[in-house]
């Protein structure tokens, strides 16, 4: 099986537009890939629905569960900072 960390774009785009990143996400659902998640990014996610497309409180619980019930959340032990230019990759790649 395909083991994949999204971009925290995709779960926004997925949210907003659906396409390609909603399909992303329906793979997971299917089990035809395993998504990992952590806590960096969904906290990304969740700041990115409130602050910048103003979401409520419960708009924002729903997708935030939405999403930890297709992923599986992971702690990484090691700490890069190889991305300069946008520091937010960097929980990507951990």
């Amino acid at each position: 099986m395909i083991k994949v960390v999204l971009d925290t774009n995709i779960y926004i785009s997925a949210i907003l537009v659906g396409g390609k990143p909603e399909q992303i996400i329906d793979l997971a659902r299917e089990g035809v890939i395993e998504v990992f998640i952590s806590k960096p990014i969904l906290t990304e996610i969740e700041r990115i629905l409130k602050e910048k497309l103003r979401h409520t409180d419960e708009q924002v619980q729903f997708e935030l569960l939405d999403i930890k019930s297709v992923t599986k959340f992971i702690s990484p032990k090691i700490k890069v900072a190889v991305v300069q230019s946008d520091e937010a990759d960097n929980r990507i790649i951990e």
